[in-house]
């Protein structure tokens, strides 16, 4: 099943038609959401990118878990190609839990947009999500913020971190 608009044409696995939908918004702020959820584990991800200048803003609700990791990177990836985002911002203060999959799938957008130049900010870590990134070593490598406005002004303005 494919869902398409003016200059975005997004393909949806089987497993996730039931679940998927589509938005888009002026040419400035196109928003595109991508919805998955597993009836097996009950394992729910939501994931809407937003294009702020050069900037790919994504804001993540639910779990990021093996269940749910590959539409994650399967949206981040086209998104980060379709739009040539330079940096990108993941807002994750409605993410409940992430595991390694998880944990692999936010490395991997971060070697991503790091072989083009780019910086990636997490904002809004809760507390479990936060510890697992931190005992990971993610947290070494990508720059946090407490909000998407202080994440956006990091990568404008270059300040390392804004906790």
């Amino acid at each position: 099943m494919n869902f398409s608009q003016p200059n975005v044409l997004i393909s949806v696995p089987k497993v996730f038609r039931d679940t998927c939908f589509f938005k888009e918004h002026s040419s400035i702020r196109r928003t595109y959401c991508y919805a998955v959820e597993r009836v097996v584990g009950g394992s729910r991800l939501n994931v809407q990118a937003e294009r702020v200048g050069s900037h790919l803003v994504v804001r993540i609700t639910g779990e990021l878990d093996l269940h749910t990791v590959n539409a994650f990177r399967q949206a981040i990836d086209r998104e980060i190609a379709t739009r040539r985002s330079k940096n990108l911002v993941l807002v994750m203060s409605d993410v409940s839990f992430i595991d390694s999959s998880g944990v692999g799938a936010i490395l991997g957008r971060y070697k991503s947009i790091k072989a083009q130049g780019g910086k990636m900010v997490a904002v809004g870590l809760r507390p479990i999500p936060r510890r697992t990134l931190e005992l990971s070593g993610v947290l070494r490598v990508i720059q946090t913020a407490e909000s998407e406005r202080r994440a956006l002004a990091q990568l404008q303005g270059g300040e390392r971190d804004a906790r």
